[in-house]
């Protein structure tokens, strides 16, 4: 029997994680400080690695600075996340305050578990 699956990803978690794995100082191999993942590769790995699982959805949530606050980030979001939607990939767009803190992302995952 294959489980149906949904991946769940809270963006701004996956990319500090992966910055402290991969380094955020220095230049080089160990240099990492873009969140450049590729979450359908990673989703259908971590699916893969159990057995008889059937990946049905992967669920992407983050916060987007506002453009007026940091223009850089804000424009860089927004295309990551309708590249994401054009694959498929469901896309939860929160907010960032003032101090780049999410708000409503991991209360919108809780919502979307049950």
């Amino acid at each position: 029997m294959q489980l149906r699956t949904i991946v769940f990803f809270d963006g701004q978690n996956l990319y500090h994680l992966a910055k402290d794995a991969f380094g955020s100082r220095g230049t080089g191999p160990v240099y990492y400080s873009y969140p450049a993942y590729d979450v359908e590769r990673l989703a259908n790995f971590l699916v893969s690695a159990k057995p008889a699982r059937t990946l049905t959805q992967i669920r992407f949530y983050t916060g987007v600075p506002d453009a007026r606050i940091d223009p850089f980030w804000h424009t860089f979001w927004t295309n990551k996340l309708r590249h994401l939607l054009n694959k498929g990939i469901y896309v939860y767009k929160g907010r960032l305050n003032a101090s780049n803190q999410e708000k409503g992302v991991d209360v919108s995952i809780a919502i979307d578990l049950i």
